[in-house]
């Protein structure tokens, strides 16, 4: 029974239409994304118009099922075999024709057209050195601060080891002159029993920093050691003890400490951490606990009790940013999302430096569809941090939906770099060089993502979407019947059957 239907389905050319309108769609959206801000239309009405040819899917599919194209015009299908099949040709020259136009487009748009796009945004960037700081090899002056043990009589202060670590990591990453290793990859291997020369391998770094944080009562010890894992040489150590009022002059000691180590030649001064009083610091660590394991629901109003003890602390106005956007995303809070951005402006206010709260900002422009009123905020994140993951990847994004894929996968290699143990940035690169059409690099960073997280969702999908247009059908719909994502799957299954 389904076979037959699969073959009435054929037999009415339902999957031709499919294919040509989605083609067809396609398109129209791509030049309706370019043509329409020229002529000043908003970009509610390029949504508009993406929504109403989504819509018009459904419609089609059902007509190219009622009805067939004859000889003799459009007449409804019969449920006989015309002796001709002009539908069949007609949809294959309506999908020829809309490709060669599509073709011929991106020729105009990439050769002429994106020429003078965006220029401000590239010729700012390559005069202030940002590309080529993007793209630079740090060399020795690489560190992944790993998570600090917590040796509390209770074993009850995680929060304050890891939120110790935490601090330190954004501390160094603030300095240009280092790469340092993203906290989601650096916290990767906590808990488990790796050595550091495998750690350091497996993240691209010479150097490791890993600690330990005792806290009782109002004291509290800091062991840090800096360690080459290649030589295995313990490059410097040392203990601080104190009280919770010291916790701020130790980490500065300790980032003094590192450069030292590393004997970085800085153009500046060493950055210093945000201070606040001990029990505010104690419950901003918490609130960041909370929201960094996804309880958004503890840390949000944490977060919002340690603004109302200190309503100038830039640290955690951000991270309640961060919280909020997170939750607006997820649907749990409905206006989280302007209530990042709200947070996120008065942060800026307060440190003009933050570029946590630049890129945030530049994000919720992103999501309103304003791509030109992101690209300075996301342009002065780079700029403050350009060794920061999260701000230099987000800017890759930002890159890809201005047209600028190749600048934009030159700096996701780089943001895999800082941040290896992520799946982001090898699943972006890979749909990426699928869009550019570079089929084994797109195989290639599918099967990154593979290793780091089996059977993540859509990498089959993309590893059979090389294959089929690398013209191996067979091969593709092995490959795609792996995929757990039907949607991503369906249009491949259909043209790899065509």
């Amino acid at each position: 029974m389904l076979k037959g239907f699969v073959d009435e389905l054929k037999r009415r050319n339902v999957h031709r239409a499919g294919v040509a309108y989605i083609v067809t769609a396609w398109l129209i959206i791509q030049v309706v994304e370019t043509l329409f801000p020229i002529y000043g239309l908003s970009d509610a009405t390029i949504r508009w118009s993406t929504t109403l040819l989504a819509a018009g899917f459904l419609p089609t599919i059902v007509l190219s099922w009622i009805f067939e194209l004859t000889p003799e015009g459009i007449l409804r299908d019969t449920g006989e075999l015309t002796s001709a099949p002009v539908g069949t040709r007609g949809l294959d020259r309506i999908i020829m024709v809309t490709l060669a136009i599509a073709v011929g487009y991106f020729t105009v748009d990439k050769f002429v057209l994106a020429e003078g796009r965006e220029a401000r945004m590239l010729e700012q960037a390559r005069s202030e050195g940002r590309a080529e700081a993007l793209v630079t090899s740090f060399g020795d002056n690489s560190i992944a601060v790993l998570p600090f043990v917590d040796l509390s009589p209770a074993g009850d202060h995680e929060f304050m080891s890891d939120g110790i670590a935490e601090e330190l990591l954004t501390l160094l990453s603030r300095i240009p002159e280092l790469r340092v290793t993203s906290r989601s990859s650096s916290f990767s291997y906590k808990g488990k029993d790796v050595r550091l020369a495998d750690i350091a391998r497996e993240l691209s770094v010479e150097n490791v920093l890993e600690g330990s944080v005792r806290s009782a009562g109002n004291q509290i010890r800091v062991g840090v050691q800096l360690v080459e894992p290649s030589s295995g040489t313990q490059v410097w150590s040392q203990d601080y003890d104190g009280t919770l009022d010291d916790v701020f002059a130790i980490q500065d000691e300790i980032a003094e400490a590192v450069v030292a180590g590393l004997k970085v030649e800085l153009l500046g001064e060493v950055p210093t951490v945000d201070e606040t009083d001990p029990e505010t610091y104690t419950l901003y660590l918490q609130a960041n606990h909370l929201r960094n394991t996804l309880d958004l629901a503890g840390a949000i109003p944490l977060f919002e009790t340690v603004l109302e003890r200190d309503p100038d602390y830039v640290p955690a106005i951000q991270g309640l940013s961060t919280a909020y956007r997170n939750a607006g995303m997820a649907l749990l809070v409905p206006d989280g999302v302007a209530r990042a951005l709200e947070l996120a402006e008065r942060a800026l206010t307060i440190d003009p430096q933050c570029a946590l709260c630049e890129t945030m900002i530049g994000q919720v422009t992103l999501l309103e569809g304003d791509l030109a009123g992101a690209i300075p905020h996301f342009e002065r994140a780079v700029a403050l941090e350009p060794s920061n993951a999260r701000v230099t990847g987000n800017s890759a994004i930002l890159l890809h939906r201005l047209g600028r894929t190749q600048e934009a996968m030159s700096i996701l290699t780089l943001v895999e770099g800082l941040d290896p143990m992520n799946l982001a940035g090898p699943f972006n690169l890979a749909l990426m060089h699928l869009a550019l059409g570079q089929y084994d690099q797109t195989a290639a960073a599918a099967r990154r993502v593979q290793k780091l997280q089996p059977g993540f969702v859509m990498t089959q999908g993309m590893i059979g979407a090389a294959l089929f247009f690398q013209g191996d059908s067979e091969a593709a719909l092995q490959t795609l019947l792996l995929e757990e994502n039907p949607a991503f799957v369906e249009p491949y299954v259909s043209m790899a059957h065509y």
